[in-house]
């Protein structure tokens, strides 16, 4: 192998890397995303991820779009003057490397040109990764013209969706903290659902856009988002990527031979299964069916594969479990609210 040859494989081998660091980026900074709640709100670690995710999936598309094009990969000069701006990014490769010649694609670039919360979560994103991960410290050293407060603007932006309906506003006020972390969660997974859109639209190119030979190649890194279309957004779990979720102190409950005893014999114990047929769209679970128990005309438990799990925020207490969304069981951008009411009537 001559120099030249080895150099243009040493290439290819780090844009390959590259690509799967930026994905591997983007679903951790979607898994700190999903474990923000009441007690946990660090919002810098989600941004900082996503932030430099985002730039590396779109800069691996320019690249793959240059060595298509015009024989070469992109040059340190290029990248450079793009810099860091993720809807400068994506402006360029619209411009330059977008194929729309299918209907789903057309649809990507309506979706990636025209949508204007893109644009403003895009823009809260980037400015973070630019200059505003220093905002405490262009305060406090008195810079002229410090960055923007990015992460204040993020949670009011996470905010906003709190409203969305009376439901999801009662519960958020509500005292149940089971209720008030999933309302928080609701409004996570929306916004994840439009950032994953956006890596959609930049992963189809990789298949079926004119990146080339090269890009197909090395595409399969992106084949959940590649097949990913919108009745599917914003419910993955990433949690279980993310170190906090896979660290933390499991609190579940597997049952037992006494358990179903109980369950079946005690008068005060009142339990009834769910099937998701019945339920409809709005099952909130990965699994097929629950079993629902009301303890004591209060409690309420549910039982998923075999595994008992807090209901409401007194059975927790109470019992010291997991809830269905803290235990991975629950889809992220479903409620559980209809299914307390359905177990406190139990008692009727």
């Amino acid at each position: 192998m001559t120099e030249v040859e080895f150099l243009a494989f040493q290439k290819k081998l780090c844009l390959d890397d590259e690509l799967r660091t930026s994905i591997k980026l983007i679903e951790l900074g979607f898994g700190e995303l999903q474990n923000l709640n009441h007690t946990q709100d660090f919002n810098h670690l989600p941004l900082q991820l996503l932030a430099s995710g985002f730039e590396r999936l779109m800069k691996c598309h320019i690249c793959f779009g240059d060595k298509e094009k015009n024989g070469e990969f992109t040059n340190f000069t290029t990248l450079k003057n793009i810099g860091h701006d993720l809807i400068k990014l994506k402006k360029f490769i619209i411009e330059n490397h977008f194929n729309k010649d299918y209907p789903i694609l057309e649809q990507d670039y309506l979706f990636l040109s025209e949508n204007d919360e893109l644009n403003e979560v895009l823009d809260i994103i980037s400015e973070f990764g630019k200059y505003a991960r220093y905002y405490n410290l262009d305060v406090v050293s008195g810079k002229t013209n410090p960055s923007r407060n990015v992460e204040l603007e993020f949670k009011n932006l996470i905010n906003r969706s709190f409203t969305s309906s009376e439901t999801d506003f009662q519960n958020f006020l509500s005292n149940d903290r089971t209720l008030s972390d999933e309302v928080k969660l609701k409004s996570i997974s929306q916004l994840i659902s439009l950032l994953e859109k956006f890596v959609c639209g930049i992963s189809r190119q990789f298949t079926m856009g004119n990146l080339g030979i090269l890009a197909q190649q090395n595409s399969t890194v992106l084949f959940n988002y590649i097949s990913k279309f919108d009745n599917k957004l914003g419910v993955t779990d990433y949690r279980n990527k993310s170190t906090n979720f896979s660290n933390r102190k499991v609190n579940n409950k597997k049952r037992n031979i006494i358990d179903f005893l109980e369950r079946k014999f005690k008068k005060k114990y009142i339990s009834k299964k769910i099937y998701k047929e019945e339920f409809g769209e709005e099952w909130p679970f990965y699994a097929d069916y629950a079993i629902i128990e009301l303890r004591d005309k209060h409690w309420c438990i549910i039982t998923l594969n075999g595994i008992d799990y807090a209901l409401n925020g007194s059975s927790k207490s109470r019992y010291k479990l997991d809830t269905p969304i803290e235990g991975g069981v629950q889809i992220p951008n479903k409620t559980i609210g209809n299914l307390i009411q359905m177990t406190l009537q139990l008692k009727k």
